[in-house]
């Protein structure tokens, strides 16, 4: 499956990601305010795009830094399966090809979710998380990787 229809071929996540914005938040790095400008940067890019997920990573890397919740790592992973349903009859694709660009945050979103879910030591809805990951890309060796961990941590 190519998802290629979600506007970042059209230069619409190039512009977020590859100008302005991603700069912007990395200059804020020296503003004694930086963590709440740099949380209200990435509402305003998630609001912008949605469906472009990387934002939703970066918010949650704010928000555990400054409230210690997850959740927008779990949202974020909600709506691209969801978009992924979507697009393909209500069903999850057999493959979403990771040589496009485009998927990658997909992947991303995935993935992290699955990892925070370990990182709390819920190993079984983590693995649940990266069974997805793995039959959306077969040769995900990553997802592969953390699945063996959160096994061998539950069974100890």
């Amino acid at each position: 499956m190519e998802l290629q229809d979600d506007g970042y071929r059209d230069c619409k996540y190039w512009e977020a990601y590859g100008s302005g914005l991603e700069n912007s938040i990395y200059e804020l790095e020296t503003m004694e305010n930086y963590t709440k400008a740099k949380i209200e940067a990435v509402e305003k890019s998630i609001k912008k795009y949605p469906n472009y997920y990387d934002f939703y990573i970066e918010l949650h890397s704010q928000h555990v830094e400054t409230t210690g919740t997850s959740e927008m790592l779990e949202l974020g992973y909600k709506y691209a399966i969801q978009r992924l349903k979507d697009e393909n009859d209500g069903k999850l694709p057999e493959l979403v090809n990771w040589l496009f660009l485009e998927n990658r945050h997909i992947f991303r979103i995935i993935y992290n979710h699955a990892e925070n879910l370990r990182n709390m030591k819920k190993y079984k809805e983590s693995n649940k998380v990266l069974n997805v990951l793995i039959r959306l890309n077969r040769s995900d060796y990553r997802g592969g990787y953390l699945k063996k961990l959160n096994n061998i941590d539950r069974s100890e």
